[in-house]
């Protein structure tokens, strides 16, 4: 990388992009990609994705706990790749939960549907509630 500031809105806006991707068998990246040119970290976004696939069992298995009544291969992808961004900065990164959430929300007002930012909002604040009991 360049002496180059990214922000880190838009790497993880990256990052959610390329997991969705991923999730679709690497198709539709270089789209969902070409308009945060020159303000994402792509090579850190694909670092990211990368140790979220790692851990994909895990962040799958919280998202299933809280996401009652529906199976993972029902979410819509996008859906479930904010999710799983979200729930892996909670865990692995340290990111505050309110901050996680918050920007989770905002990716699913930008690429998910009409009910996408409740959706995401439940899941993940149950997540948290879950978390801080010590049950997650």
């Amino acid at each position: 990388m360049s002496g180059k500031s990214f922000s880190r809105s838009a790497t993880r806006e990256a990052a959610m992009c390329m997991l969705f991707a991923w999730s679709l068998g690497g198709q539709e990246e270089g789209a969902l990609l070409e308009e945060l040119e020159g303000k994402a970290d792509f090579e850190a976004a694909a670092r990211y994705v990368a140790r979220i696939v790692e851990k994909l069992d895990d962040i799958d298995a919280a998202i299933s706990r809280q996401a009652k009544g529906w199976r993972l291969g029902r979410l819509a992808r996008v859906d479930l790749s904010v999710l799983r961004l979200a729930v892996y900065e909670m865990v692995y990164e340290d990111l505050p939960a309110a901050v996680a959430i918050n920007e989770a929300v905002e990716l699913a007002k930008r690429y998910g549907g009409d009910e996408s930012p409740v959706f995401i909002n439940g899941v993940l604040s149950a997540y948290n509630r879950a978390r801080e009991a010590g049950e997650a």
